[in-house]
């Protein structure tokens, strides 16, 4: 259960409609109805009633509405207090973060950037992937200073201003016992012929299924044939990956949360032309500490990678 869920709840629950709630929370509907759909699982009960015409609470939902209203008010008035608490001369630079991203380049950014302006706070906020959109939308609307987001999910917005950090390779996570461990060099596709290969769920998501449409044909392509899993988090593709000797496809740059004991992530030459994870802002901004900021993320991830 997240925050974010808990917000997407007492959205629906006010307005009783998923395609207004989506507008109102600057997320696609199809994103919405997953984390819903999701939250109503981790709870074990449906939140909502739903057909063609109308949503409406079931009584487990009813329940649940003062006790999410009663949390989210408790969370925002205490932001809000933060807020005050600032000092003259303080200010807030809001940041929306992503997975996938090199953290330790992060970290050394903001470091940096608290000791050039030890008057500013950096709050950061989380997002899944499927619904990095609203981070995009959040931003046009000036809801975030500064976002870390995939170039290919800019799309048109001409209002906003990409910088690229680092490019999102494949690696293939292994069994640390597997004889493709083993290999020296990297892999390429045609090594997992005829093995069982775990994909994240969150591919399906429409606005995700554009950018592995290519991974997912060239991994179809290959002879004899490789069956395909999908799972809805990490965890579930390290306990396919120990328990069956399956292959998780899992991004390159991210180590986090993998014991080098137990498994070995090793890159994958697929051809296929990876996505850019960067830092994306308003082009019309003035304001220096969200320059600032850019900049000193260039630097830690140029330095990251010397």
């Amino acid at each position: 259960m997240t925050f974010e869920q808990l917000r997407y709840f007492r959205e629906i629950a006010l307005t009783n409609n998923f395609t207004k709630a989506a507008e109102n929370l600057f997320i696609t509907q199809a994103g919405l109805t997953y984390q819903i759909k999701q939250l109503e699982m981790e709870l074990g009960f449906k939140l909502f009633d739903r057909n063609s015409h109308h949503v409406t609470l079931t009584e487990q939902g009813h329940m649940l509405k003062p006790i999410v209203e009663n949390m989210l008010e408790m969370w925002e008035e205490a932001y809000r207090l933060a807020s005050l608490s600032l000092q003259e001369g303080e200010s807030i630079l809001r940041v929306g973060m992503i997975e996938l991203m090199d953290e330790d380049a992060i970290i050394c950014a903001n470091r940096v950037f608290r000791e050039l302006h030890p008057s500013s706070v950096i709050i950061p906020h989380f997002m899944k992937p499927a619904m990095h959109q609203e981070y995009v939308n959040g931003l046009i609307s000036n809801k975030a200073d500064v976002i870390f987001i995939y170039d290919d999910e800019i799309g048109s917005a001409s209002s906003i201003s990409f910088v690229p950090l680092s490019p999102l390779y494949h690696g293939a996570l292994i069994n640390a016992d597997d004889d493709l461990a083993k290999k020296e060099r990297s892999l390429r596709f045609e090594d997992l012929a005829g093995r069982t290969v775990v994909l994240p769920e969150a591919l399906l998501q429409s606005e995700n299924k554009r950018r592995y449409e290519s991974l997912v044909k060239r991994i179809s392509s290959i002879l004899p044939p490789i069956k395909l899993l999908y799972v809805s988090d990490r965890e579930s593709m390290r306990v396919l990956v120990a328990d069956i000797e399956a292959v998780g496809i899992y991004p390159y740059s991210c180590t986090k949360g993998i014991d080098p004991a137990r498994f070995k992530l090793i890159p994958i030459e697929d051809g296929v032309q990876p996505v850019h994870a960067g830092i994306a802002y308003l082009r019309t901004t003035e304001n220096p500490l969200i320059l600032d900021y850019v900049r000193l993320c260039q630097e830690a991830f140029e330095q990251a990678t010397r």
